[in-house]
């Protein structure tokens, strides 16, 4: 949302220890998220040995990808167990 109001210009994801890093390429600007276990543990295998995912190159693609395919699962299993 930064970018699209022009705040920052681009950002770099971060894959930490209890989450992801989101940290501004033009500003001091930073914000953690943190993750489920299993959520990081798959990421951190997905995205072995890449120090950052940087915001709009295919790696941020498949990141985004991998969220939208883990929200989906959790709702198709929270729906099959009500």
């Amino acid at each position: 949302m930064l970018v699209q109001e022009r705040s920052i210009s681009s950002f770099a994801i971060f894959i930490k220890k209890k989450g992801i890093l989101l940290q501004a390429a033009d500003k001091a600007l930073e914000q953690e998220l943190p993750l489920p276990e299993d959520v990081l543990q798959s990421l951190r295998s997905f995205f072995y040995g890449m120090p950052s995912i940087a915001y709009m190159t295919y790696d941020y693609t498949s990141l985004k990808s991998f969220v939208n395919a883990r929200v989906m699962l959790d709702e198709l299993l929270s729906n099959r167990a009500a």
